[in-house]
């Protein structure tokens, strides 16, 4: 519970300020500690190349004296063993300055045993504190800063609230600024939506149709989607109010007034396939066409699924099935089959004139398909 976590945050915060972990200390502690561990090695090594250096009477840096002194009273003569002579003094310079950082290495190699006995324990805390709380050992002192800064959070829980209040007023005020600029977004677009869509009711034989968005500002109803109840409303007849779709229009004014405002939200569709059933209801001739080319429209950019008897939306599909039922003395069953070019020819001519099917339907057939293909 809440008690034990803060006394367990107290314990751990409590240890890890008595070992104190710094940022970077850990590696730097590490680092020494593999430098002295191989002290012995650097330090023999460092006189053996200072002997090599200096402490033989036949070493680098005599030889080179000689050779300088056998040239110089002819560096006159060749111009020559006057630039030999420069190197070599600088090749002498070089050997000297070498020499005297390995001197210095040497100097600084030097710690004692106490020293090195602090350095070995202060890298074992480090390694224990690690295990316990299961994180790098480079990483203490990050967690002792985040533990330490979330126990006055916890201990302190009036300056704790006072934060959280001043951070939700924030958030309040913005929430109520990005409702606001919905709303007013909203509010600009209702109209001129609203007149697209009774526009296509009207190409659909729905003349006297009237749709309307209707945005209420509810600040007392704060939601994810803003303030606003935004309702769409719609009138059929002439000489009605204007009332909610479900309880306004009839099973193919529904699916007509759905298709129009699909078409109208094309592109910004979440659903992968839409589903139009009597979306032909009481509609033939130039209207039946215009609903066809709206679907067409629509399955452009997103799957359309359409139940209908009329040839003229049927041409305007990308893909014709045809569905049967059959029914038995015990069963009944449905067939769905896709038409290829020659049976849809046929089921659209059939639609045309019913089970007497001539060749001017078949051409008539043939004629509306390629038009809605145009």
């Amino acid at each position: 519970d809440s008690v034990k976590h803060l006394d367990l945050l107290r314990y751990q915060v409590k240890e890890l300020e008595a070992f104190s972990p710094a940022p970077d200390e850990f590696e730097e502690i590490e680092k020494e500690h593999k430098r002295l561990s191989r002290i012995e090695a650097l330090v023999d090594n460092a006189k053996q190349s200072r002997a090599v250096l200096q402490e033989q009477d036949d070493n680098v840096h005599s030889r080179i004296f000689q050779t300088i002194h056998r040239i110089e009273a002819f560096e006159d003569i060749d111009e020559n063993l006057a630039t030999a002579k420069s190197e070599l003094e600088a090749a002498a310079q070089h050997i000297q300055n070498a020499d005297d950082e390995i001197k210095s290495c040497l100097n600084n190699s030097g710690l004692s045993d106490e020293e090195f006995r602090n350095l070995e324990a202060r890298l074992s805390g480090y390694l224990d504190l690690a295990r316990k709380y299961r994180v790098p050992p480079a990483e203490l002192a990050a967690l002792y800063r985040n533990l330490d800064k979330e126990l006055g959070e916890t201990d302190n829980p009036q300056t704790n609230l006072e934060a959280l209040e001043k951070t939700c007023s924030e958030y309040k005020q913005r929430y109520y600024d990005l409702a606001k600029q919905v709303n007013r977004q909203r509010c600009t677009a209702a109209a001129p939506l609203a007149k697209k869509i009774t526009h296509l009711l009207h190409t659909m034989n729905m003349p006297e149709a009237r749709f309307d968005v209707v945005v209420r500002r509810q600040e007392s109803s704060a939601r994810a989607t803003g303030f606003d109840d935004v309702e769409f409303l719609v009138k059929t007849n002439s000489g009605q109010p204007p009332g909610a779709i479900n309880a306004v229009a009839s099973g193919g004014e529904l699916s007509r007034i759905g298709l129009a405002i699909r078409v109208i939200f094309a592109k910004n569709h979440s659903v992968a396939t839409l589903v139009f059933d009597e979306v032909d209801s009481g509609v033939g001739g130039k209207t039946a066409e215009t609903i066809g080319r709206l679907l067409q429209k629509l399955g452009r950019e997103v799957q359309v699924l359409c139940i209908t008897h009329l040839p003229q939306i049927a041409v305007c599909a990308h893909q014709h099935y045809s569905v049967n039922k059959h029914s038995g003395k015990n069963h009944t069953s449905v067939t769905v089959s896709r038409l290829d070019d020659e049976e849809r020819n046929l089921e659209i001519a059939r639609m045309l004139s019913g089970s007497r099917i001539t060749d001017r339907t078949l051409a008539n057939a043939r004629e509306m398909l390629k038009t809605s293909a145009s």
